[in-house]
């Protein structure tokens, strides 16, 4: 039991120790492999700890040798306190002192039961003083075992190295679990933390992240960055361990450590408040619906009477029904005129959009390297360049409110098009109807997420959530996509800004297509062309990707700032986005001026070289960067006219699957996307939107293994579906209680006629039970 004991010790001693580096380092140095720095910053890191000599010690111990131990042990000790040298907190440094000092007192013990109480004679005195030597040393050995769990807690250099392994997890339980009572009456105890090191790009490729620096996100290591994770006394703060680690090395660029008990914030108590208060009006607001306000509908429907006025309080309260809201979910009725397809259309871009943030997070997975044997199946490219999803949704918003508005509008004077009042409430509407919804799911992603649940890879004090405290209000003025994009609150909120700027100047658009329907066309061409010219050039000066899809080889020329010069020029810009948005309207213009509710005729052939473009433009667009991911640089001029004209294109084809499917020449398409099944599914797309990564995060934070990367298929069943109906069950629930509330009530209290509010912003129900604002991700 004894030799099992130094066994498990000498195991984690030469674990941290890093005995192997010698040779791996040797390897990659043969190799000229990239990974060459991340073993000599490893190697470089495990040196000043020195125990593979007290490893080389113990292994030949004797007798004759303990004083020999005692000087090894005391260089090691001399090592740690020199690099802790930043560590202001003298409690910290302390404890960190007796841990050592435990360590130490664990293995002389050891050693002694080991070695010294083994070399009595079998004799009865000798096995007398054997036994005294057992009960002399077992105490010690048992009172300081908790140092050598530390010990074992911590992260070690695993298999896979050279797979990009980068994240080295500890034992969470079991350094959670370290409680060791002390002479004081204090209990000694430990916290889990986790130490950063930038290690720069080692693969030359993208890898859905921003590549060499800090961490941004608390799920995995985000970029090719060292994550790893130690088990460090609790009276240490995280700024301690960072001190410590960066002391050790220059390059360690943070760290984080956990909380054994959180306390609530005041703002995580505000936010808990907010939300009980609305769930109470909604249980209120449910009894008394479905007992009172349904029996006398019921009641007066079966009389043929209508029903008698009810008061704007009553009205209001009634706003909060969830019985009510989500009945109106529920309901699949198609209206005369609707786009029926553009239920399946966005349900299907939804799942998209889920499908490519969740392949985006096996950039943190422990076996990098095999990613990018994935990227040689031609079909990786339908999850990798899911990006296209994004621009389904600016297409529809722009459609919707090119169909609706021009619907209310074609029979209208100038004097009525261009009332201010009207304009004045159209934005106002619009900002009502997305910012409540969004604004509470960001303030509990902000404030509520670090207790929702404990794991190794769950960081309370992220970036994710101390770039919300900051920028929390670029979000609520939508102009998080233009400051701060570098520490955007929310990722994906991106969207919700572009969005709402779309919005701020379509009126421009709007109003020169209802004057003059050619030179409308004209200018929004004109604009379309403007855009394509500045992506060329952002994409062509900065030296950008074609896409930031995965596998995707960086150009030298792009330089440090490569990544962020991307998203910040190309991904987020709305004058690179704004393309798909006008063509929606563009569309959604013609479909109602010219048509109306009359079928357009598409004979035969037209309709089938329209669908074999539309095809061949979409497959172009999702399949044309194959060879890009695989690592094959492409010239900059093509980058920059992939990335200029595929986004347009693939608005264009998916305008002619709506304008075919719509007036009947969709065949089998339009009868599966105009299914009814798709209608609930697609009114919950927008909550669903802002919660599937505030879940994801939830589910991949409860985890204590590494993320490991199995195949698309593994990753499809038991990570994609699983939050696609985790995203949409809780949006069912999500959308009665915090989303279709705040839309009822300010048309109760602003006494918004059906008629005035589709003029003033097509945002409810409209021309086909659709909610058009919902028609973002």
């Amino acid at each position: 039991m004894r030799a099992l004991s130094l066994t498990v010790i000498l195991v984690a001693i030469s674990a941290v120790a890093g005995l192997r580096y010698d040779q791996l380092v040797a390897e990659a140095r043969r190799q000229k492999a990239p990974i060459q720095k991340y073993h000599d910053f490893v190697k470089e890191l495990l040196h000043g700890f020195r125990p593979n000599q007290l490893l080389k010690f113990v292994a030949e111990a004797d007798g004759s040798r303990i004083e020999e131990f005692r000087a090894i042990v005391a260089e090691i000790q001399t090592s740690v306190e020199n690099s802790a040298s930043g560590i202001q907190n003298t409690i910290c440094w302390d404890e960190i002192q007796y841990w050592l000092a435990s360590v130490e007192r664990w293995i002389i013990a050891e050693f002694k039961l080991f070695v010294t109480c083994s070399s009595f004679p079998n004799t009865t005195e000798g096995n007398q003083s054997k036994q005294d030597c057992i009960n002399t040393y077992t105490p010690i050995k048992n009172d300081n075992a908790f140092a050598i769990s530390q010990l074992d807690a911590i992260g070690k250099p695993p298999t896979g190295i050279m797979h990009y392994n980068l994240i080295w997890l500890g034992a969470y339980d079991e350094c959670l679990e370290i409680m060791q009572p002390r002479p004081s009456n204090q209990t000694y105890t430990a916290r889990y933390c986790s130490a950063y090191v930038p290690l720069g790009s080692l693969t030359g490729r993208s890898i859905g992240f921003q590549d060499g620096s800090c961490p941004t996100d608390s799920i995995g290591a985000v970029g090719q960055a060292l994550q790893w994770h130690w088990c460090m006394p609790a009276q240490c703060s995280t700024e301690d361990v960072s001190n410590l680690f960066r002391s050790l090395s220059g390059e360690f660029c943070g760290a984080s450590c956990l909380e054994r008990h959180l306390a609530i914030s005041w703002r995580a108590a505000l936010v808990i408040f907010v939300l009980v208060v609305l769930l109470v009006f909604t249980l209120v607001s449910t009894a008394v619906d479905y007992c009172i306000q349904q029996p006398a509908l019921r009641k007066a429907k079966s009389q043929g009477k209508k029903m008698p006025p009810r008061s704007k309080a009553f009205r209001a309260l009634m706003c909060f029904s969830m019985y009510t809201n989500a009945s109106e979910i529920l309901d699949t009725k198609q209206k005369p005129g609707s786009i029926n397809c553009i239920h399946g259309i966005r349900f299907i871009s939804m799942t998209w959009v889920i499908m490519g943030h969740v392949f985006d997070s096996a950039g943190g997975t422990d076996n990098v390297s095999e990613l990018f044997n994935f990227t040689h199946y031609f079909l990786h490219q339908a999850i990798a360049n899911a990006y296209f999803s994004v621009d389904s949704f600016f297409f529809i918003s722009g459609l919707l409110l090119g169909f609706l508005w021009f619907k209310e509008t074609k029979t209208q004077s100038a004097k009525q098009v261009l009332s201010a009042p009207k304009w004045v409430m159209f934005y106002f509407h619009r900002y009502v109807r997305l910012t409540p919804v969004y604004a509470l799911v960001l303030a509990a992603f902000t404030t509520l997420l670090p207790y929702m649940t404990v794991g190794p890879l769950w960081q309370q004090g992220t970036p994710i959530i101390t770039d919300c405290e900051k920028n929390f209000w670029t979000n609520m003025l939508y102009i998080n996509n233009l400051v701060n994009t570098d520490h955007m609150c929310y990722s994906v909120s991106w969207y919700m800004a572009n969005d709402m700027q779309f919005h701020l100047v379509a009126p421009i658009i709007l109003i020169t297509l209802w004057y003059s329907r050619l030179g409308g066309i004209l200018f929004s061409c004109i604009l379309i062309l403007i855009s394509i010219c500045l992506n060329f050039y952002s994409t062509t000066h900065f030296y950008l990707y074609a896409e930031n899809i995965f596998g995707a080889p960086k150009d030298p020329r792009a330089g440090a700032d490569g990544e962020l010069n991307y998203f910040q020029y190309n991904y987020y810009a709305p004058w690179i986005r704004f393309p798909p948005y006008l063509i929606g309207i563009i569309i959604g213009m013609l479909m109602q001026i010219r048509y109306g509710t009359k079928r357009a005729r598409i004979p035969y052939l037209v309709n089938a070289v329209g669908w074999m473009l539309a095809t061949a433009v979409a497959m172009a667009a999702v399949f044309g960067l194959y060879h890009y991911s695989q690592g094959e640089m492409m010239d900059v001029g093509y980058r920059a006219a992939y990335s200029a004209f595929s986004r347009p294109g693939w608005a264009l084809a998916l305008g002619w699957l709506v304008f075919s499917c719509h007036y009947g020449y969709g065949g089998p398409i339009n009868r599966f996307l105009s299914w009814k099944i798709w209608m609930p599914l697609s009114k919950l797309s927008y909550c669903a939107y802002l919660l599937h990564v505030f879940l994801y995060y939830v589910m991949s934070g409860t985890t204590s293994t590494n993320l490991h990367w199995d195949g698309p298929g593994s990753w499809i069943l038991l990570r994609m579906v699983p939050l696609v109906v985790f995203s949409f069950v809780a949006s069912f629930f999500i959308s009665p209680w915090l989303e279709l509330p705040f839309m009822k009530l300010e048309m109760v209290l602003l006494k918004t006629a059906p008629r005035q509010r589709n003029l003033v912003s097509p945002v409810e129900n409209g021309a086909n039970g659709v909610k058009p604002a919902d028609a973002q991700l």
